[in-house]
């Protein structure tokens, strides 16, 4: 790409005048980086690196950055995030994909169930990710859950599917977490509670209208609701080893987290639960359960730790910083 294309794009300004006229390729990540390149800095700290790694421009928005080297491209930008969506829609642009929009559970069970290389996946909030889209020559299906966002990444149309609202799957035998259910005349138990079996009777649907492979062994638990069975410690253990379970999930809307919650309290009427939500989603209380606040992941962790409970319902908590990994086994599960 030209630096006078790349200075348009980006609505930047050129503070060095290089001799070079053009870039090789376009990085967000030093590890990536070539003789050539143009580096977006999304951490100021790595510009350094680029640059010993061969890059011949930088993107930055730091205003305390002075260029260190009249021959390398310096492009000041107001925001580096912004300008590498700029740069990305118009690469994504040049590019034959087929976009798909789906809800934000069938998106998360089709990345677990879809096995073939056509597919890949792209979300707004992963830079990284969408830059390596853009270097994936065999992808040629493209899954998202923000329409507005994929709609500006082609000229085509995208193609939606609506939530699913119901599920008419055969199922026998469950437990809170788990399912049993009947495919093809065959049985098999799937690491999905069964409020959300509908998403993935959604996903397998969308795969087999688009002749698209997909494999049910390697279903497993999402992030919209994720137990952990602990100790007192907050130690790991192997699933059902333990009658202390953290169940974390992530908020996108209130819709998904009621659906969840409601499950949930249904089904645990004779436990022992513990509701914890970061104070940025105080506003979700409504009055059918008591709800901690906590502010940050050390105060967290520090409630999760100092109360007695059989269940933690935890919203957008990190459960690598909260969470020591296994180290035990066990065959026992919770039923309901």
């Amino acid at each position: 790409m030209r630096i006078e294309n790349v200075v348009a794009l980006t609505r930047g300004e050129l503070i060095t005048a290089p001799s070079i006229s053009h870039f090789e390729d376009t990085m967000v990540s030093t590890s990536l980086v070539k003789r050539g390149d143009l580096f977006i800095a999304l951490n100021p700290e790595e510009i350094v690196k680029a640059i010993y790694a061969g890059a011949y421009g930088i993107i930055y928005d730091d205003d305390t950055i002075t260029p260190m080297d009249p021959e390398i491209a310096f492009i000041k930008v107001r925001n580096t995030k912004s300008a590498a969506y700029s740069i990305a829609r118009y690469c994504m642009i040049k590019k034959n994909f087929r976009f798909i929009c789906v809800d934000h559970v069938t998106f998360e069970i089709i990345k677990k169930i879809s096995k073939t290389k056509e597919v890949d996946f792209i979300e707004q909030s992963d830079i990284k990710g969408i830059f390596s889209l853009l270097k994936n020559d065999d992808a040629t299906i493209v899954f998202g859950y923000e329409e507005d966002f994929l709609t500006e990444l082609t000229t085509d149309t995208v193609e939606t599917f609506l939530e699913p609202r119901e599920c008419s799957m055969q199922t026998s035998g469950t437990t809170l977490f788990e399912s049993t259910i009947t495919i093809d005349s065959q049985s098999m138990r799937v690491k999905l509670p069964q409020f959300q079996l509908k998403y993935l009777e959604n996903a397998i649907h969308i795969l087999k209208e688009f002749g698209l492979e997909y494999e049910l062994t390697s279903v497993g638990f999402i992030k919209f609701f994720d137990p952990v069975f602990v100790d007192e410690m907050l130690n790991q253990k192997e699933f059902g080893k333990t009658s202390k379970v953290i169940i974390f999930t992530e908020y996108y809307d209130k819709k998904l987290l009621k659906e969840t919650m409601s499950y949930f309290c249904d089904n645990t009427k004779w436990a022992k639960n513990l509701y914890v939500f970061p104070i940025s989603h105080a506003d979700y209380d409504d009055g059918s359960v008591i709800i901690t606040l906590y502010g940050s992941e050390r105060e967290l962790k520090d409630i999760l730790e100092e109360n007695d409970f059989n269940f933690a319902f935890v919203v957008n908590g990190d459960k690598s910083k909260l969470i020591k990994e296994k180290k035990e086994s066990s065959i026992f599960t919770f039923s309901f």
